[in-house]
């Protein structure tokens, strides 16, 4: 993996954790320091790394310099900063090179919440690297923690950026079985959740791509994606589907 000091690769362990997860309730576990842990990572992180790994998954490397994403050598694994409905970092999702995903233990949840001009439209995605894609578009976004999660800090956020409208990319998830044989489908079902909470109008489109980085790397843009979300059904801030 990543060295800190010198960019190559090596294999190291992960520190263990002074917590007994199946004894600590999530409550009791104290809050980390996100902006001073970020701040430092962010320091011992080299431009070129940034670049290298944006160029990985396929996005624009200001769009990841945006995200304030970090190399985390003691986990080696890229970290993604989540903030409040304040937009104060509350915790950091880790990444690994292989595509682990986890959190740093104290870490609250929130959503991925760019460093960049903001727009009157915001897209909402699932995760920081679909954020990424969509900000290398030329959009504004800001990604949920997964399909039914962020929901507090969303809204709040929104109404703190002056946002005037919301565009919820739902993921192109197959529909599962549930324990009593009905169908459901996660990606559209936390849409509409999500949607029912929004303090703006708002729509649900599904990309014509597996997600926002495939479209991204079919050469999809801004125009494109504004049009699918303009010719989407459009739901008040009473509910989706009112007048």
């Amino acid at each position: 993996m990543r060295d800190g000091s010198i960019g190559y690769w090596h294999h190291t362990s992960l520190p263990r954790t002074s917590f007994d997860w199946t004894k600590t309730k999530k409550d009791e576990i104290p809050k980390i320091d996100a902006i001073g842990i970020m701040q430092k990572w962010k320091r011992e992180t080299l431009h070129d790394w940034v670049d290298d790994m944006a160029a990985e998954i396929g996005v624009h490397p200001d769009s990841a310099n945006h995200m304030g994403v970090a190399w985390a050598s003691q986990y080696q694994a890229w970290a993604w900063p989540m903030s409040d409905g304040n937009g104060r970092y509350c915790g950091i999702r880790l990444r690994s090179e292989t595509g682990r995903k986890w959190a740093v233990t104290g870490s609250r949840q929130g959503v991925f919440l760019p460093h960049a001009p903001c727009a009157n439209r915001v897209f909402l995605p699932e995760g920081p690297t679909d954020t990424c894609a969509l900000l290398s578009l030329g959009v504004f976004a800001i990604g949920r923690p997964s399909c039914s999660g962020g929901l507090v800090e969303l809204k709040n956020n929104i109404v703190r950026l002056h946002i005037r409208e919301a565009v919820i990319i739902a993921d192109n998830d197959e529909d599962k079985i549930g324990p009593t044989g009905l169908k459901f489908n996660p990606g559209y079902d936390g849409a509409r959740q999500l949607q029912a909470f929004l303090p703006v109008p708002s729509c649900i489109i599904a990309m014509p791509t597996k997600d926002a980085r495939s479209f991204l790397s079919a050469g999809g843009d801004c125009d494109m994606l504004n049009s699918i979300a303009s010719s989407a059904v459009w739901g008040s801030i009473e509910g989706p589907g009112s007048s």
